[in-house]
């Protein structure tokens, strides 16, 4: 069991920031009063309720049985030879840890260890996992009809990774509905974030985004990352509006994006390259 506890932070300093974050964003909202208006205390409440799984989010601990599970339902059906699974578990912890995520357990391991780690984690998923022996070395994949109880497991790391995922849906999209587009405008992909989001809303939390910082675009290193602590559902601890604070959120994801060359920025600025995007594609295929 792991079990982390995020820094409290005062239920009444939030009700009145957001009591005047809301009045000050429209006329309509002049009148916010969650204390006489049942619909202004739903508002509140559902903005409160937001900040709260935020925080938990922010703090949750991913643990090994969510890389593994991960690394196995995002293989396309094949299998995963051990090797082949320590070093995707290892890339993946630290992609996590480089987007701002928590690791349990072990977080401070030497890369070595990862084995045993992965062996252990292993063991924990049990019948979820088949085991194919007989070969140079053992290979695993997900037991058939076990892909839902599986996704459990993996949904612990997915909160990670909530901004960069919504954006690279939108962009996969435009790969394989134009084929022969090398380009797409910046504002089309942000048009499709924001409409993705809005469906996803009821299913993910939209908080902290992977922001990175201004350096130079490089493929062998990529750009650090700070962290972007951002409340959604209507409530950011700051005077910054919601959906203009969630927005740059997503808006950082492509740029680190970017950054890591699985797109280009192009010429115009507000145009974006999806060679390169295509080529990872077509080796993913082929592989």
């Amino acid at each position: 069991i792991h079990v982390r506890i995020a820094p409290g932070f005062s239920a009444k300093s939030y009700v009145q920031k957001h009591v005047a974050l809301q009045q000050q964003s429209s006329r309509a909202r002049a009148n916010f009063d969650p204390g006489s208006s049942a619909s202004d205390k739903a508002v509140l409440l559902k903005a409160l309720a937001y900040h709260v799984l935020e925080e938990i989010n922010r703090v949750s601990s991913v643990t090994p049985t969510a890389l593994v599970g991960a690394v196995l339902l995002c293989t396309m059906g094949r299998g995963n030879g051990r090797a082949d699974l320590i070093r995707k578990v290892d890339w993946l912890r630290k992609e996590v840890v480089r987007s701002g995520g928590h690791m349990s357990r072990f977080f401070d391991f030497p890369g070595e260890l990862t084995a045993e780690v992965v062996d252990s984690a292993l063991t924990v998923l049990g019948s979820l996992v088949q085991t194919f022996t007989g070969g140079v070395e053992p290979v695993y994949g997900v037991a058939p009809g076990r892909h839902f109880e599986l996704s459990y497991y993996r949904n612990m790391c997915v909160h990670v990774f909530i901004h960069q995922a919504i954006v690279a849906a939108v962009l996969h999209r435009f790969v394989q509905l134009q084929p022969d587009v090398q380009q797409v405008e910046r504002d089309d992909v942000m048009q499709d974030v924001r409409f993705l989001s809005r469906l996803l809303k009821r299913e993910f939390v939209f908080s902290g985004a992977a922001v990175p910082e201004p350096t130079p675009s490089s493929f062998s290193r990529p750009a650090p990352l700070r962290v972007a602590a951002v409340a959604a559902g209507g409530g950011t601890l700051g005077s910054e509006d919601p959906g203009t604070a969630l927005m740059r959120n997503f808006e950082s994801a492509l740029e680190l994006m970017v950054a890591e060359g699985v797109i280009e920025s192009a010429e115009p600025p507000a145009v974006l390259g999806l060679c390169q995007l295509r080529r990872a594609q077509r080796r993913d295929r082929k592989s």
